[in-house]
């Protein structure tokens, strides 16, 4: 008979235990080609776009187009307090489509957001790491939180730094400029 406890475990849970054992193992393959560990703030970006918590939502649209970046921290007296990004804008626009059961125009994108800030939508439940952390705990931190980027921020709680998605796997592969 098959373990019961393996029976009750939900897709989700069992998606996490995959993950975690993927990257588990390509860490032991990692440090077998790269003796030494690399940490966030070898691969961080240090100068990120950032934005305030009473920016308008429309531009920080113009913002992420402008710079072709999906996410970015809110920041206030240097402090990270959120993230906002295309994943916020679009679940608030997704739930007042679900509300009124019709399509959106661009007019009608414009006039929802018009009075909207950065404060309105931003994720708040985020996870920050220090410069020192391993790269293998980023990762963690962005698949157990579903996080696109991860803020560095130093023993104050100040930002010095991002590691995005595309950072980490540059770094995983090779790709990343040196």
């Amino acid at each position: 008979m098959p373990n019961s406890r393996f029976l009750k475990m939900d897709a989700l849970s069992l998606g996490v235990l995959l993950t975690e054992s993927m990257l588990s193992w390509w860490h032991r393959a990692y440090l077998e080609v790269n003796p030494v560990e690399v940490v966030a703030g070898d691969i961080m970006i240090t100068s990120p776009l950032t934005v305030t918590p009473d920016i308008p939502l429309i531009r920080v649209i113009e913002r992420l187009l402008e710079k072709n970046v999906k996410s970015v921290p809110v920041v206030e007296e240097d402090r990270v307090i959120g993230i906002v990004g295309y994943r916020e804008i679009m679940a608030l626009l997704d739930r007042r489509e679900i509300l009124f059961h019709h399509e959106m125009d661009l007019g009608e994108i414009r006039i929802l957001l018009r009075d909207r800030t950065v404060r309105d939508v931003m994720r708040e439940d985020i996870v920050a790491v220090s410069p020192d952390t391993l790269l293998m705990d980023v990762a963690l931190v962005m698949h157990r939180n579903n996080q696109h980027i991860v803020p560095v921020v130093d023993e104050n709680k100040h930002l010095v730094g991002i590691i995005t998605r595309s950072d980490l796997l540059d770094h995983m592969v090779g790709t990343d400029e040196e």
